[in-house]
């Protein structure tokens, strides 16, 4: 399945859901803009696990951010933790588990609400700016230093006199950064 925004002649942004054919292809919600008076943003930290997409929606009416999962049903896309007044981030699966970062407490999810909690776990990484994960290595930005984790531990890669490394991307197997 592939997921895409679409936005309608009222500029009404749809999140669709497509298998490649015509009637594989509908949208599975409305998202709204505030500026209109509407209720939400686009989606953002899109991610896959188990078999289906999680993403995070900043919602104006609770107000705060809405975790979602979606099995690409309409019926299948549901809220499954909203978090009033907190910006949950840095939505990654490892080691065949969901967590995110919630203003400093690290979360894990089994994509229910109810299990859908704080955990004590550590995650390398976790709390950084920015993260990619390539196999079973975790790159990750914290404050201006570079490190990577193998799963076992930390090493750090680079340290910058000036800013620090960003825009992470893994092409061919290679990791990239701007300085």
């Amino acid at each position: 399945l592939v997921y895409f925004l679409l936005a309608d002649i009222n500029e009404k942004t749809f999140l669709y859901r497509s298998d490649g054919t015509a009637a594989g292809t509908f949208p599975l919600m409305g998202l709204f803009h505030q500026s209109g008076g509407e209720s939400m943003n686009d989606p953002y930290e899109a991610t896959e696990f188990g078999g289906q997409l999680y993403f995070l929606i900043t919602d104006f009416h609770i107000p705060g951010v809405a975790l979602y999962r979606s099995d690409g049903t309409l019926a299948g896309t549901v809220v499954v933790k909203s978090f009033t007044s907190l910006t949950p981030t840095n939505l990654t699966v490892r080691n065949g588990t969901l967590y995110f970062n919630v203003n400093g407490t690290l979360y894990h999810s089994d994509g229910t609400g109810v299990g859908t909690v704080p955990t004590s776990s550590v995650v390398p990484g976790l709390g950084a700016t920015e993260r990619v994960t390539d196999g079973d290595k975790t790159y990750y930005v914290t404050g201006n230093k570079l490190y990577v984790n193998n799963g076992a531990s930390d090493t750090l890669l680079v340290t910058a006199a000036v800013g620090s490394p960003s825009k992470l991307r893994i092409i061919k197997g290679k990791l990239f950064y701007i300085l």
